[in-house]
């Protein structure tokens, strides 16, 4: 079973020192606490920021965004969900793990972005704190998606299974999109003065993980297809800008050597 569906990974941003600076490390003698996010912003404030992050990527890309359905669903909601759709019944574990991670997706088939607002948990010293940090998590992941909506409005995000029906191909074609959609949340992130260098939004780096860990083996694996993707765009913005940048996805590149070896990519 494969879940190609665009997601973003509740993952911590490269904003995340930032985000302690407007925390306030005022509050060492707090003991920190989990807040779950609909304790600190309701539905109508986090379409707030939906509708915040959609101007800035019009403005960043030139491109008019049509705002797509929004929904807010459990864990168990999204489950039954994409079992429903793949005619199955009981969920394996690629599909638990993630269901668990994701904080929001766009469904291409719906047409829709659907937050899990369980999977959105926030650490922080005060509630001041955490609500800037659940801030900044819902702009960069509801940017992500919007990003992800606005690449299926102007190309679609069905490509033909001839001409990515290998396991290599079909992870190029996963870490183009992917990559695409960093680059232009980082742009956008840029824009609104979140981050400094495009740099700074990916600076995770490789690291060993527990072969035995399902979880720590998935994250990494979804790690390095963000970063490889992020890397090539990085590169290819750097030749020709935004414009080349979109242009690539009406032709992805067909290899993982190619996303991993920007400089033998043959823009057409």
């Amino acid at each position: 079973m494969h879940y190609f569906r665009c997601f973003s990974v509740f993952r911590l941003l490269s904003v995340m020192g930032l985000l302690l600076l407007l925390a306030g490390c005022n509050s060492q003698n707090e003991k920190p606490r989990t807040y779950d996010i609909m304790s600190l912003y309701s539905e109508q404030d986090i379409q707030d920021v939906i509708e915040i992050s959609a101007s800035e990527i019009e403005r960043q890309s030139g491109h008019e965004l049509v705002l797509p359905e929004i929904n807010f669903v459990t864990v168990t909601e999204l489950t039954d969900m994409f079992l429903k759709d793949d005619g199955e019944e009981t969920a394996d574990q690629e599909l638990l793990h993630y269901v668990r991670s994701v904080g929001a997706i766009y469904d291409d088939d719906r047409k829709a972005v659907f937050i899990v607002a369980e999977n959105f948990n926030i650490t922080a010293s005060n509630e001041r704190g955490a609500r800037d940090e659940a801030y900044y998590h819902l702009l960069g992941t509801m940017t992500h998606e919007l990003v992800h909506a606005l690449q299926d409005q102007l190309y679609g995000l069905k490509y033909s299974e001839e001409d990515y029906s290998t396991p290599d191909a079909r992870a190029a074609l996963r870490m183009t999109i992917e990559g695409h959609t960093e680059l232009i949340t980082a742009l956008v992130l840029q824009q609104m003065g979140v981050i400094g260098e495009l740099e700074d939004y990916h600076s995770e780096a490789e690291h060993d993980v527990d072969p035995s860990d399902p979880q720590a083996v998935y994250e990494n694996d979804m790690s390095d297809i963000y970063r490889t993707g992020y890397a090539f765009f990085m590169y290819q913005h750097g030749i020709g800008g935004t414009a080349r940048a979109w242009k690539i996805l009406r032709n992805p590149p067909d290899r993982t050597e190619v996303l991993r070896k920007p400089e033998l990519f043959e823009f057409q």
